[in-house]
């Protein structure tokens, strides 16, 4: 690996970027390198951020997604509320080890369908074992990278943890 990109990937460099509506408030970035592929990551480790998740996006970086971070290392459930395109979880233990992985269908709500009803039938997607974090990509983004349980994705471990907050439960 080039010095350059030793340095991108092992500072794991936190930029800032506007997501959804122009008065949100910024969203941190982790860049990350994943077999051999450059990923900017958004973050999602608040309670209101972890809701809000990929929703209303009507399309997604090739090189984008977004990392879910939880205090709590357990079973996690993913539904696609309000999610407009297909996505691929990948869900990861506190050490970044894939446990299980993926693909999730866009579930938009259908004309004229009541807010019950519509999150009844949403499917959930969980994980195979306990995860301390899942990471959403486009769909087709795990096969791409050939991803399997067992590899390791080197997030920023530490400031992840700085940044996570608990759910008010």
């Amino acid at each position: 690996m080039k010095p350059s990109r030793m340095v991108l990937v092992g500072c794991f460099l936190v930029a800032f970027c506007v997501a959804g509506k122009p008065e949100s408030a910024p969203v941190p970035l982790q860049v990350v390198e994943i077999s051999g592929r450059i990923y900017e990551l958004e973050i999602a480790a608040t309670p209101e951020t972890r809701r809000q998740g990929l929703m209303h996006r009507t399309s997604l970086a090739f090189d984008g997604g977004m990392v879910f971070v939880f205090c709590a290392t357990k079973v996690q459930t993913f539904w696609m509320k309000n999610t407009l395109v297909d996505l691929d979880i990948v869900f990861l233990d506190e050490d970044g080890r894939i446990v299980s992985f993926l693909t999730m269908a866009a579930a938009p709500r259908h004309k004229g369908e009541s807010e019950q009803s519509y999150e009844e039938r949403l499917k959930r997607y969980g994980s195979d074992k306990s995860a301390r974090y899942a990471i959403e990509f486009m769909a087709g983004t795990t096969e791409l990278l050939k991803l399997k349980k067992g590899t390791v994705i080197p997030l920023d471990f530490k400031l992840l943890g700085q940044l996570a907050e608990p759910d008010g439960e």
